[in-house]
């Protein structure tokens, strides 16, 4: 396939994603009239691809060897997007998401064919192709291995505004940051792109030669937006097999991972001439005003009590997605020596836990205890060190629907006050290898799906000291009221296993080790009566995209709800129909439901209750009307008067308010937005200092406001 100019197809699209049927319709919005499913769904995924076409063509020949395996990994990265578009965080700005997609992509679309050549060459007899200077290509490949590489906050700054050339002010509002700060996270991402290069031998002279052609045949932009119609019901129908190939790689990439264009001005910027072509429009960045340390991170050693270095633990971190400020879950492990390094963002931190290597547990830190800290230009790093203490090691085989392995953890609760509790997650193979103390005689042992809304399933432990779960000889049923299994070991130790009557623990024997299959409950089968209506604006026309979520509440309880079951997005006609919400969450009926709206733009609602306790047949509810989305802004400063970076700033009024979860920028300065107008509680965290503001949300030109911690 040649490449050509734009033709027929791409101008239709273009012109109707300008000002046709789509006219004014974001990324948030054709992605959400993509997975509505309905009479729009394939003109708005042609939109998407009209769009952002260019871009990934011209990464995907930046990376991938030749033309042909360029090709195969455009249309692999739009496939994939039509795949899991339902799981795109930032809808707003779908260029960075597709940037690094179609990078990967293609670099492994290129490792492929340069493996097969060389398999050829060996096979011919031939010597290996000897290894020269990078050519321009190659370094431009280097480059963009460097751009996905970036900081997910300098690696957005980058794709949207040099390689898609938004203006500094639609690239600062995409990503709902100050100019200022979009202009820091630039030159930054300029100095750390030249440091990275040149220790790779690439300098930047080779760059301004060569100009990217964005040209995408027509054909192939017509083929990769026709890849939506293939997903469903089973993806593979229909795709070229080396697409295809591509595609599943990706994909099972995405899954394992779960709680992760050049332009003229991309060549400058590998050349130390960033901003050639901004400077025309924008001014340059501000210097800056003080030196950031190059990484922030939580490290430390974990060691047993004999002081030798332990393998695998884990250590995890609950922080926030640095492109998009939503929380998310960094984890690690730790290496031979012992040793782990976290690496996050600057700011407010909140500690999740620390789960023990497998065999082992944790006298001292109970896993579950949360500990606020904060990584400052003061204190980049923090040093925490583990000590455990090898015990017994048991192992729970966990299966869901009678099929291994199952996902899922197990729980010890302690039989005194002064004890702590022991805790371990499933692996790949279902296997959850507890470490028990060996002063422990007995246990509650707590099992549960970790996509079963919290249902748990429990029951006892007891064993004679020094038994041997290793070294198994028999496992015999007991009669009686409850599942009672008598087990002994190979020095006739024995030990009692004690469930409720559904069978649901069955000890057995592995190998002479003792095997403890749990049987996690499904996902919830029983559903309440569907909910079905629409998303209006004040003049009473239908909102896109707009995000619907339900909250359980019984009595003054009121629960979120986790998970796809649980949310909906409005189609091109503001519908909305949540159709399977589970009939319980973590063992609660509800005895009504809130309805939990929001949409870029506007302003968040609650809705009123909505009784669904002995309601059968769909539910229709009246219209719900959002609001101009209103806004709180203003700056944290620390107890010196100094501005902080990396605060969480969360408002707390509403829960649809709850989820604008913002930080604050280098300046310490912040703002929330999505709010409706009215009053706002503003909860300010940094570490363990806390500050509670009562404000007022405004849709114009907000009232800045200053928090100052008061101290430490």
């Amino acid at each position: 396939m040649t490449r050509g100019g734009r033709g027929g197809w791409l101008r239709s699209m273009q012109a109707l994603c300008d000002g046709g049927a789509l006219g004014g319709l974001g990324d948030a919005e054709l992605l959400g009239a993509f997975l509505g499913r309905g009479e729009a769904s394939a003109a708005a995924f042609e939109a998407v691809v009209a769009r952002h076409a260019a871009m990934v063509l011209d990464v995907c020949r930046a990376v991938a060897g030749s033309e042909a395996d360029a090709e195969d990994a455009f249309q692999a990265t739009f496939l994939v997007l039509a795949c899991r578009a339902s799981s795109v965080r930032d809808r707003d700005a779908l260029g960075p998401w597709l940037f690094g997609v179609a990078r990967r992509l293609a670099a492994r679309a290129g490792a492929d064919a340069a493996r097969r050549r060389a398999s050829e060459r060996r096979a011919a007899g031939l010597r290996p192709a000897s290894s020269d200077p990078p050519e321009a290509d190659d370094a431009v490949a280097m480059l963009m291995e460097e751009v996905d590489r970036l900081p997910a906050r300098y690696r957005d700054a980058v794709v949207l505004c040099h390689l898609q050339g938004l203006t500094y002010e639609a690239a600062a509002s995409r990503l709902g940051c100050p100019l200022g700060t979009l202009s820091t996270r630039l030159r930054r991402a300029r100095e750390r792109l030249r440091r990275s290069l040149e220790g790779r031998g690439v300098c930047g002279a080779w760059a301004l030669a060569r100009v990217p052609d964005p040209a995408v045949p027509p054909p192939l932009a017509a083929s990769a937006a026709r890849l939506a119609s293939l997903v469903a019901p089973t993806l593979g129908a229909g795709v070229p097999a080396s697409i295809l190939s591509l595609a599943r790689g990706a994909l099972t990439t995405m899954k394992i991972r779960r709680f992760a264009r050049l332009s003229a001005t991309f060549l400058a910027l590998a050349a130390g001439a960033w901003g050639w072509n901004a400077a025309a429009s924008h001014d340059e960045p501000p210097p800056a005003t003080e030196e950031k340390p190059g990484r922030y991170q939580v490290t430390g050693r974990v060691v047993d009590e004999q002081g030798r270095p332990m393998a695998g633990a884990t250590v995890q971190a609950l922080t926030r997605d640095p492109a998009t400020g939503k929380p998310t879950v960094k984890s690690t492990r730790s290496g031979a020596d012992g040793t782990y390094t976290l690496d996050l963002p600057p700011g407010h931190v909140d500690f999740a836990s620390f789960i023990p290597p497998p065999g082992c547990w944790l006298p001292n830190i109970p896993p579950f205890v949360g500990r606020p800290m904060t990584l400052s230009n003061d204190r980049p790093t923090i040093r925490t060190d583990y000590q455990v203490e090898r015990g017994v090691a048991w192992d729970f085989r966990l299966a869901q629907g009678g099929r291994l392995p199952g996902r899922g953890y197990v729980l010890l609760n302690p039989p005194a006050d002064d004890e702590r509790p022991v805790y371990t997650e499933s692996d790949a193979d279902g296997l959850a290898r507890l470490g028990i103390p060996r002063k422990r005689r007995e246990a509650k042992l707590i099992a549960s799906s970790t996509e079963s809304q919290g249902r748990e399933i429990p029951c006892s432990l007891r064993w004679d000291e020094g038994f041997r779960p290793e070294a198994v000889r028999s496992v015999a049923k007991l009669d009686g009221t409850l599942d009672r299994f008598w087990i002994t070991d190979a020095d006739g130790r024995s030990a009692m296993v004690e469930a409720a009557p559904d069978g649901r623990f069955r000890p057995e024997i592995d190998g002479g080790r003792l095997v403890v299959r749990v049987d996690l409950p499904e996902d919830v089968k029983e559903t309440l009566p569907s909910v079905i209506g629409s998303i209006v604006d004040r003049g009473g026309r239908a909102i896109a995209g707009a995000r619907v979520e339900a909250a359980y509440t019984r009595g003054t309880t009121t629960q979120m709800g986790e998970g796809d079951a649980f949310a909906a997005t409005t189609d091109a006609r503001g519908r909305f129909r949540l159709d399977k919400l589970p009939a319980s969450v973590r063992d609660r009926t509800p005895e009504s439901i809130r309805l939990i709206v929001a949409k870029d733009g506007f302003g968040g609602v609650d809705s009123d209750p909505i009784p669904v306790e002995g309601v059968v047949g769909p539910i229709a509810v009246p219209p719900i009307v959002l609001g101009p989305g209103c806004s709180v802004t203003g700056v944290v400063l620390g107890p010196d008067g100094r501005p902080l970076e990396g605060a969480k700033v969360e408002p707390g009024h509403a829960f649809s308010a709850r989820a604008r979860v913002t930080w604050t920028d280098a300046d310490g300065r912040f703002t929330v937005v999505g709010l409706p107008e009215g009053p706002a509680r503003i909860d300010v965290r940094f570490g363990e200092l806390i500050e509670t503001v009562e404000t007022t949300a405004a849709a114009r030109d907000p009232r800045p406001i200053e928090v100052r911690f008061q101290g430490r």
